[in-house]
């Protein structure tokens, strides 16, 4: 009986109802934060700390007219190493006839198994926020140099896919409905 009690608390009524608002919001954010590390985790190869480290909740205030909490995501490519990016040399290559060269395999997806990245090679990355860190690389002309860098997905981008967003919003809509 919501009116009755109402009636009880009097003026605080509404201050309390907020504050159980706030903490019901910030609860259902944190749940959605989990979910949204299995979600990703079933599709992608990737750590749930990584994706803990990329998300960003915004709690929920009572002192504010319309509480609201939000999860986001933020972050750069991911390094193809994280996949377990594996050098694969050419006479390692199933039903191969003669060296045509080799490349790196990795594995982003959990279904589906490692992909070859033709003609890639691992190689320590000697500038930026990843400098001494393990990178795959691969040539962009026929000489030895200039080599590129092969970055993967990013964290946002892995939870804006269609199946992972949908999942998310209709377990947020399960939890605070």
């Amino acid at each position: 009986d919501v009116k009755g009690v109402i009636a009880k608390l009097g003026a605080q009524a509404g201050q309390q109802m907020n504050k159980a608002q706030a903490r019901a919001l910030n609860r259902t954010a944190e749940q959605l934060r989990t979910e949204a590390g299995r979600e990703i985790r079933s599709v992608y190869n990737v750590t749930l700390r990584g994706v803990r480290q990329a998300s960003k909740i915004t709690r929920a205030r009572t002192n504010t007219k319309f509480a609201f909490a939000e999860l986001s995501f933020r972050g750069r490519p991911i390094n193809l190493v994280e996949f377990g990016a594996r050098a694969v040399n050419p006479w390692n290559i199933a039903n191969r006839r003669r060296k045509q060269g080799g490349g790196v395999s990795v594995q982003v997806r959990r279904a589906g198994g490692r992909k070859l990245i033709a003609g890639a090679f691992l190689a320590t990355i000697k500038t930026g926020q990843n400098a001494g860190k393990l990178g795959v690389f691969r040539r962009t002309g026929a000489s030895r140099y200039p080599i590129r860098f092969l970055p993967s997905l990013s964290l946002p981008v892995m939870a804006e896919r269609r199946a992972i967003s949908a999942a998310l919003l209709k377990f947020a809509g399960q939890k605070f409905p």
